[in-house]
């Protein structure tokens, strides 16, 4: 397929949004250039130089290059101006201000996590006492610990109190939640008082049909379905995931099956087909058909909360209608750069999105790639190779970019995919008949949702069955943006010099070069698993979390709590070759500890678990219990005084928590953490959870049996650490797990100074 300039346009305005991390030019600077280059190109179209096109790209001529480096500048100003607008923001004043009145507009669904529900606002005013100020910025509302179910939703109106604050990165250093927000033009979080939001209806009769049709998407979906069901139908319906269990996503992100929980092109696609059919068999006009059904899919990005994958789809496909009505020749790849284009211009930032990513991504590859992959492979029956040919483009696609944000490699997708997707289609065919019915008949549509209900479960069942694999999926490091820029150069080339030269291949023959490369990667896998020479103590980079991972040269694995978030230390043992853990500590049952274990004690084999056994009603605790329980691992409840060998060369001794717990603290949980003492020849490494004061003075009675080559200082480097106690173990190293930037304070300068 031959680009159109359109094609071009679009990728030189790209490349000026990503060229202004590198390039900070002023916005005067940007304009001058872009009239200097305006004013050369209008010399040029009013020559009519040898009556070539200004935007025609097959000459060696620079003038024609002008119109993709007016663009080039275009995306370096609008980029420029976005940032300018956040810069001069009013709500930042107002961090630390104390208790604000904000009036304004919900822009995005509540998300409700654990303990936690956040949604965007878009604040049209803020009050204090009697002063007011107009704005139009966007922040991130947090409710901690809601107590009543949030009936809010997108596009109403609200007035809330509450504190505004910066945001940080809660769990991984490494993932920057401060720019991930501030690409979505958020600088603040505000955390309100649940109790005095008010609701003030809908801010427009749109919004208020589109919550209209979500609540009863959501209401005929559960009158017939329930659990998981219901949860993936919402999830392909509307990409509602929030009722579809951590495990079935999980199972879903092994198969690289995550797109079908997200609303793309296929349901825009699904949607129009269904209306287009519906509104033939009443014997609508042709042209009131492509009217209606615009209509419906700019009505169906409402109801799906403008996700960029919706919006891309939407504009595409009003683009193909309007040049069906047209007459004009279809263009797929103008009408994804026009759509790409549009949204970008209304949003440069939006190119940062993982889901405009993904989405750009794998429809480029199924535009592209795909025909060229169709004719080039032989061997294969027509509608297997069609399915296998678009499956294979678009995991090329979307690989590098779901490695670079998740470090995770599905090696089964293909299969995945050729099995799984083709449900999708009736599934969403019978989910938007089911919800037009229900206006005629609930007992017709509960019988469509009762066919419905069979193809999720294959769905469902499937995916499970495929995630269960061994090696179904792997961990792998994250690879440069340079190396990623060098993959879709390779990509591209290849696809351009295949379609070139015409050449065949055989399915066997690929089949055979697929294997090689695979048994090549296990194997590098495999030797990469193996111990290490010396024992190694690894404390893993978890932000203002704590996980550490021991292991001897004899082979044997010791993981110390799990952080947080259990993709990220997931992610941190597969990069170490970890297979089976030997021995799994958790050394109080706070989210910051207990956090990623779930999933780890769900995906690998484990030897014994020791708990300190607190009483402790938080769902991540009883969550991971229930995981050991299922798997029937050997439980054990760890006290002072008991002694483990690990290998031939590793001891350990429980130093706490006792018999009888410390009780009446600030923090019983911390205090009776388990603080474990590891005995590797003449080292010796302390790990003492999260103790305070309390129990720190009762371990002060075990006096030289402290003394440690290496210390995990307690509770992050708090405040409360005793000097008499870190003075009796005057370790040669302290490690203190911390999240830059966090809300706590910590480390403490005192106990900084305490350990110099």
């Amino acid at each position: 397929m031959k680009p159109s300039p359109i094609f071009y346009l679009a990728l030189s305005y790209i490349f000026g949004i990503i060229l202004s991390n590198y390039l900070h030019l002023s916005i005067n600077l940007i304009l001058f250039l872009i009239f200097i280059c305006l004013f050369f190109l209008l010399i040029r179209i009013f020559r009519g130089h040898e009556g070539i096109s200004p935007l025609q790209p097959t000459t060696y001529n620079l003038r024609p290059t002008l119109p993709y480096l007016i663009f080039l500048l275009i995306g370096l100003l609008a980029t420029n101006l976005s940032v300018g607008s956040l810069e001069k923001g009013v709500l930042k004043k107002f961090v630390n201000r104390g208790e604000v009145l904000v009036s304004g507009r919900i822009t995005s669904e509540p998300a409700f996590k654990e303990k936690e529900v956040n949604f965007n606002l878009e604040v049209n005013q803020v009050k204090i006492k009697k002063t007011a100020w107009k704005t139009s910025e966007i922040t991130r509302v947090r409710i901690n610990n809601p107590e009543r179910k949030l009936k809010a939703e997108t596009g109403q109106n609200i007035k809330v109190k509450g504190n505004f604050t910066i945001p940080f990165s809660k769990s991984d250093s490494s993932f920057n939640y401060q720019e991930y927000l501030y690409r979505q033009k958020i600088q603040t979080i505000f955390d309100i008082n649940e109790e005095s939001l008010k609701i003030e209806g809908h801010s427009s009769l749109i919004f208020k049909m589109a919550g209209f049709a979500r609540n009863r998407i959501r209401e005929i979906v559960f009158k017939n379905l329930s659990g998981d069901k219901a949860g993936l139908l919402l999830g392909i319906l509307i990409g509602d995931t929030s009722k579809i269990s951590d495990d079935l996503k999980e199972s879903f992100r092994k198969t690289g099956l995550t797109h079908i929980l997200a609303v793309s092109g296929l349901n825009v696609g699904m949607l129009a087909l269904v209306f287009l059919g519906f509104l033939k068999f009443l014997k609508v006009r042709k042209s009131s058909r492509i009217i209606w059904v615009i209509l419906i899919i700019t009505f169906y990005v409402f109801i799906t909360g403008f996700q960029p994958s919706v919006v891309r789809a939407a504009i595409m496909a009003i683009i193909g209608f309007l040049g069906w009505t047209l007459g004009r020749q279809k263009d797929l790849l103008a009408a994804i750069s026009a759509s790409a284009l549009l949204i970008l211009i209304y949003d440069p930032f939006l190119v940062y999105s993982i889901s405009f990513q993904l989405s750009f991504a794998a429809t480029l590859a199924i535009i592209v790639l795909n025909p060229v992959l169709e004719e080039g492979i032989v061997g294969l029956p027509k509608n297997l190779k069609g399915n296998l040919t678009i499956a294979l483009a678009a995991q090329l696609s979307v690989a590098p970019i779901l490695i670079y944000y998740f470090n995770q490699l599905s090696l089964i997708s293909l299969v995945a995919n050729l099995l799984v997707v083709p449900a999708t289609a009736p599934s969403l065919a019978l989910g938007v008949a089911s919800n037009v019915l229900s206006f005629i008949s609930i007992n017709l549509s509960a019988i469509f949702n009762w066919a419905n209900g069979w193809f999720i479960a294959y769905m469902i069942g499937v995916t499970n069955w495929l995630a269960n694999f061994p090696m179904a999926s792997i961990f792998v490091d994250t690879p440069s943006k340079s190396g990623l820029m060098a993959y879709y150069f390779f990509l591209g080339g290849f696809t351009f010099l295949w379609s070139k030269k015409k050449k065949l291949v055989d399915i066997k023959n690929l089949i055979i070069v697929f294997l090689v490369f695979l048994t090549a990667f296990i194997w590098v896998q495999v030797i990469r698993s193996g111990p290490p020479d010396k024992l190694s103590v690894n404390f893993f980079d978890v932000g203002q979390a704590d996980s550490a991972l021991i292991q001897t040269p004899s082979g044997e694995n010791i993981l110390i709590d799990g952080g947080e978030n259990e993709d990220i230390v997931q992610n941190k043992l597969a990069l170490k070759g970890v297979s089976r853990i030997d021995l799994l500590i958790l050394s109080h049952p706070h989210a910051d500890h207990v956090g990623g274990l779930a999933s780890v004690v769900k995906n690998y084999r484990i030897g014994l678990i020791l708990d300190s056994g607190q009483p402790h009603t938080s769902s991540l605790y009883k969550k991971f219990l229930e995981a050991v329980k299922r798997k029937k691992i050997i439980y054990k409840l760890a006290r002072k005084g008991q002694k483990f060998r690990i290998g031939s060369k590793l001891r350990l001794e429980i130093l706490n928590p006792s018999e009888n717990f410390i009780s009446g603290t600030e923090s019983d949980l911390n205090n009776n953490s388990i603080v474990v003492m590891f005995i590797y020849g003449s080292s010796k490494f302390l790990f003492p959870g999260d103790v305070e004061n309390e129990a720190q003075r009762n371990l002060l009675d075990l006096k030289n049996e402290l003394k440690s080559s290496v210390l995990k200082v307690p509770h992050h480097g708090s405040a409360k650490n005793n000097w008499e106690f870190l003075k009796a173990i005057r370790p040669k190293i302290a490690v203190i797990s911390v999240g830059r930037g966090n809300s706590f304070g910590h480390p403490a300068k005192s106990t900084l100074n305490k350990l110099k």
